[in-house]
């Protein structure tokens, strides 16, 4: 589904603001096109070709490399982006690259059906994006946060989410209307709230 593709479209986004666009556009479009074959492979050869004196940014296309490969049905690839990712501290220096690991690290975990682990690092992306004061980053990890909450029933939870994104989050939030939308109706649909 279209949303899927939503999170690696910020993830990318939040890159560029952060003075380094990987694989500009190109990638992003496959992403959000549903595309995500094609993303990997872009990422992949990013991941052969470049020079990496700055292990951030190898950091960086590590990270989105796990939600392109979960996009692709690919999550052993993911997996393995992972522990690269875990085999040096420097790839993960910035806050930053500790929020886009969180969600990487979610983004398996909801692969996995592990959503109690999922909601743990979403959380952590959350801190890591407000700590930045990166509304985009918090937007899209509270929304991710929203879906993963109603996969177990937790409306309650999910409601609050969506509330923050809503009332904090607003000039950020418009690129997910569509999301916020479908949450919306999901609760609804689940009578979380009257009206």
């Amino acid at each position: 589904s279209h949303g899927d593709f939503e999170g690696a479209e910020v993830s990318f986004r939040q890159a560029h603001a952060l003075g380094w666009d990987p694989q500009p556009g190109l990638v992003r479009l496959h992403l959000m096109t549903g595309r995500p074959e094609l993303a990997l492979r872009g990422l992949e050869r990013a991941l052969d070709e470049a020079d990496w004196t700055l292990r951030e940014r190898r950091g960086q296309v590590l990270c989105l490399l796990v939600h392109a490969s979960v996009a692709a049905g690919r999550p052993e690839r993911g997996r393995s982006a992972l522990e690269d990712l875990s085999a040096d501290p420097h790839m993960l220096a910035t806050e930053a690259l500790r929020a886009m690991h969180c969600g990487a690290e979610a983004e398996l975990a909801l692969h996995d059906s592990e959503y109690k682990a999922a909601a743990q690092q979403l959380r952590r992306a959350v801190r890591h994006w407000r700590e930045i004061g990166s509304p985009a980053g918090e937007a899209e990890a509270r929304l991710r946060l929203a879906e993963c909450l109603l996969l177990v029933d937790d409306r309650a939870g999910a409601e609050l989410e969506l509330h923050a994104v809503e009332s904090h989050l607003a000039p950020a939030t418009l690129p997910y209307r569509g999301r916020i939308d479908a949450l919306r109706q999901a609760l609804h649909a689940a009578g979380a709230f009257p009206g």
